[in-house]
């Protein structure tokens, strides 16, 4: 199709991210296969890196995300039920990046694709899905596993884990001599995220009585008393604080401030959730300081002002939904077990 590896493109920087819980990673590890593929296809490095930067930042709206776990725990809101509500703004999201890579492409024609029939289309879709299936095992048991309400996170990761391994066994691709190695890399991982969350709890109640969070609510209702501002500024805070700091502490430090004034206007405080997730994607690739414009940059050498540029029509399709998110409940309610009833 034309388009097709860069829709694909994004569709895998989604999973990735999702999965890594980071969107840099995931723009820097997909980056590394997908961007030198995509300029032998007709895109230019500059939007190709754009393209990649975009599609990671669907790695924290789509679940299962960690970054619901992380604010579900400083919120005291089941991971579950944020995971049913970010379904349906994680799909429009994703739909947006891939509308409009595709407007871009059929305007400037990047990407032509071959001419496949529906029946050849078919048979390749088949051979590709037989040839990587176990790949969908893993996030298939983590779906199910929290959807049903069978399993917490922390036991679907688990069952993930194992499952990986014994696959990695069966496949050939994992030894016992890895798993030093695997251990060390893990405990990286764990020993950037889990300090962050053990403290975020002391945090928010140390926060709380203090007053801080109080005041923030008083000086900005000061400022103004009309809902639709106050929601405009919580967007503009939380998208300037996407553009510097990765999703986690972002969490950690805006969430016990910004839910008060939330609560103050009216708003589900679920809706909050996924306005500010998909608010602080937004500011991983706006132009000049997103975190995922640095990473690609520093990954190709191309110019971070010129990957920017090619990054505005995403920003502004993407800033589009948050504001649908923001001001209409519906999208981010409607897949809650009380409105599906």
């Amino acid at each position: 199709m034309r388009g097709g590896f860069g829709s694909a493109t994004v569709l895998v920087c989604g999973m990735f991210s999702a999965i890594s819980g980071s969107d840099a990673a995931g723009a820097a590890a997909v980056g590394r296969m997908t961007i030198a593929r995509l300029v032998e296809s007709g895109y230019p490095r500059p939007y190709a890196c754009a393209l990649v930067a975009a599609g990671a930042c669907t790695g924290i709206l789509i679940p299962p995300s960690i970054a619901y776990i992380v604010i579900g725990l400083v919120l005291g809101i089941s991971a579950s039920t944020l995971f049913q509500a970010a379904l349906i703004p994680g799909i429009i999201i994703l739909v947006s990046i891939l509308l409009t890579n595709t407007l871009i492409n059929r305007r400037y024609a990047y990407e032509q694709g071959n001419a496949l029939t529906f029946q050849e289309w078919l048979a390749n879709l088949g051979r590709t899905l037989a040839s990587g299936w176990y790949a969908f095992i893993v996030p298939g048991v983590i779906f199910w596993g929290i959807f049903s309400g069978r399993l917490t996170p922390t036991e679907a990761g688990a069952i993930a884990v194992t499952i990986t391994i014994f696959m990695g066994f069966m496949l050939g691709t994992l030894r016992l001599s890895d798993f030093p190695s695997m251990m060390v890399s893990s405990a990286k991982v764990n020993g950037v995220i889990v300090p962050i969350i053990a403290m975020s709890l002391p945090l928010a109640q140390a926060l709380s009585a203090m007053g801080v969070p109080q005041g923030f609510v008083f000086t900005m209702t000061t400022l103004s008393s009309e809902p639709w501002v106050l929601i405009l500024s919580m967007i503009a805070i939380l998208i300037a604080a996407g553009c510097v700091m990765e999703t986690t502490p972002n969490i950690v430090i805006l969430a016990p401030l910004l839910k008060p004034l939330a609560d103050s206007i009216g708003m589900n405080e679920i809706q909050f959730c996924v306005m500010m997730i998909t608010a602080l994607g937004v500011g991983f690739i706006t132009p000049p300081l997103g975190l995922n414009l640095f990473v690609v940059s520093g990954l190709t050498g191309e110019s971070i002002l010129r990957i920017s540029a090619r990054a505005v029509p995403f920003v502004l399709f993407m800033l589009i939904v948050v504001l649908l998110i923001a001001y209409v409940p519906v999208v981010s309610t409607l897949m809650l077990p009380e409105n599906l009833k």
